[in-house]
């Protein structure tokens, strides 16, 4: 559960999820925000990203989440991050981020 990060898309015009593995950092946080920027379009209402394989996020990685929070809310919609690992988890708690972001 770590190394490179891995993106996988799927769902339907409203509602997009995005499943993760491996470490979200300075080097893939500009792949995510590409992933992100694809598959949000103007209908999407719901992006669920699916961290439960993420090992590692570092501050460039935040930056993307909460950009991503902020594109989503812009437009009505919301973000959850859906099972994050214990360190993934403890990293949200110290930036508290767990009181902005939808947690699943």
């Amino acid at each position: 559960m770590s190394g490179e990060l891995t993106i996988t898309s799927s769902g339907d015009t409203d509602d997009v999820r995005i499943a993760l593995t491996g470490e979200l950092d300075g080097y893939a946080a500009p792949r995510l925000r590409a992933a992100v920027e694809r598959e949000v379009g103007d209908r999407v209402t719901t992006l669920t990203l699916d961290i439960a394989e993420v090992s590692f996020v570092d501050s460039t990685g935040i930056s993307i989440l909460v950009w991503a929070h902020k594109r989503l809310a812009e437009r009505g919609g919301v973000l959850v991050l859906r099972s994050p690992t214990a360190d993934v988890y403890r990293v949200l708690e110290i930036t508290r981020l767990t009181q902005v972001f939808r947690i699943d």
